[in-house]
């Protein structure tokens, strides 16, 4: 899975869609990490847990600011998919502030609806600044 990260007036963009993404709106230099991986700012835990009930499903894990950086926001959001690979619903948490050295154990939820199964997900995105 590639993470896409791109900086943009002070807020940057991981994106991880199993494949890279060309973005042809902007000129924007872009580097890759992998899920587990650090980049100089945030490092995604490769350890994530999905669990669900009969109105939601949650994924969990870790993100630590590896930076001098104070965040003022962090969202990470992840694509949920049904047994036929078809995009369901997105799940999303966000934290108000990330200190440098402290590490944030999301818990990002999407609420099903009446016959929504989930059978896998995706990271898609996280934004911080």
């Amino acid at each position: 899975m590639d993470i896409i990260i791109k900086l943009l007036m002070g807020v940057t963009v991981l994106s991880a869609v199993g494949t890279t993404i060309k973005d042809t709106s902007f000129n924007l230099e872009q580097e890759e990490i992998e899920v587990g991986e650090a980049n100089d700012n945030l490092e995604v835990f490769d350890k994530i847990i999905m669990t669900r009930n009969s109105i939601s499903v949650d994924l969990s894990g870790g993100i630590e600011n590896n930076s001098s950086i104070d965040y003022t926001f962090i969202q990470i959001a992840f694509n949920l998919y049904d047994e036929k690979g078809a995009l369901v619903g997105i799940a999303i948490d966000s934290i108000s502030e990330l200190k440098p050295g402290e590490i944030w154990n999301y818990s990002a939820t999407a609420y099903l609806y009446e016959d929504m199964a989930v059978y896998t997900w995706e990271l898609y995105q996280i934004v911080s600044w």
